[in-house]
């Protein structure tokens, strides 16, 4: 028994093992299947004919991750840590709606939560090795947060603004029946989303209409500005910071 747990433990979590790859893979067409399943069954005429499927597929797949939580806490060398790990936590969640529909049948909303295995794709292809490079950009949102929070703070404004305006030239005859309803059409236009849903049809609604369109174009360029100027700034201070001991020993 001890020596198949080791054997079980280089297959699951030694990424140099020969059959780490196939199993991963394995999982991962695991994972695919379950995602178009849930995809298709959204579909009602396809759900209505193959609803059993749909139903032997989600099991089968829950089975198979159920099984691979367990073994994966059994081989581990430090099981609870994998259990309140991140990716942990991604595996238990994922097999629980199928199990919570034997005792609650009206719970079909739940079935979002299987959503979660698509997280599954990170444990696979271990995209978490790139985390020190999310720290790195949390980080730098964080120092540029009060900057892009007063850009937000002014588009706001704008919106209120031009909002307010427009409620008052147009009027509820052109649709603008509240101010409410004239700032959803400045934040629609500032975005240049422009569903169309209400356009304005007076000289002047059109002449504020095209100034704002302009100002969108500004929407994404500024804050993006704002976090490259603090990544290349803390690329040359971490430049100097690696540089200045050399220097001094070269002194």
């Amino acid at each position: 028994m001890a020596t198949f747990r080791e054997n079980l433990q280089q297959l699951i979590w030694n990424k140099k093992h020969p059959g780490n790859k196939l199993f991963e893979a394995f999982i991962l067409l695991t994972v695919v299947v379950s995602m178009m399943g849930f995809i298709l069954e959204s579909v009602k005429d396809i759900q209505k004919n193959f609803a059993l499927g749909f139903r032997i597929i989600d099991w089968t797949i829950t089975i198979i991750f159920t099984v691979e939580y367990i073994l994966r806490i059994w081989s581990s060398t430090k099981p609870l840590r994998y259990i309140s790990s991140f990716l942990g936590l991604i595996d238990v969640l994922s097999i629980i709606p199928t199990y919570t529909s034997l005792f609650f049948i009206d719970l079909s909303y739940l079935s979002i939560v299987r959503l979660i295995r698509l997280l599954r794709v990170f444990q696979v292809f271990k995209i978490t090795r790139f985390m020190g490079e999310s720290r790195k950009i949390y980080r730098i949102l964080k120092k540029s947060l009060p900057r892009i929070v007063i850009f937000v703070l002014a588009l706001f404004i704008v919106c209120v603004i031009t909002g307010t305006l427009l409620f008052v030239i147009e009027g509820p005859s052109n649709g603008f029946h509240d101010i409410p309803t004239g700032i959803y059409w400045a934040i629609v236009t500032l975005t240049t989303v422009g569903y169309g849903d209400i356009t304005p049809q007076t000289p002047l609604g059109k002449f504020i209409t095209g100034v704002l369109m302009v100002l969108g174009y500004g929407l994404i360029a500024v804050p993006s500005s704002i976090i490259a100027v603090e990544w290349s700034r803390k690329k040359r201070k971490r430049s100097r910071s690696l540089t200045k001991p050399h220097t001094e020993s070269l002194e």
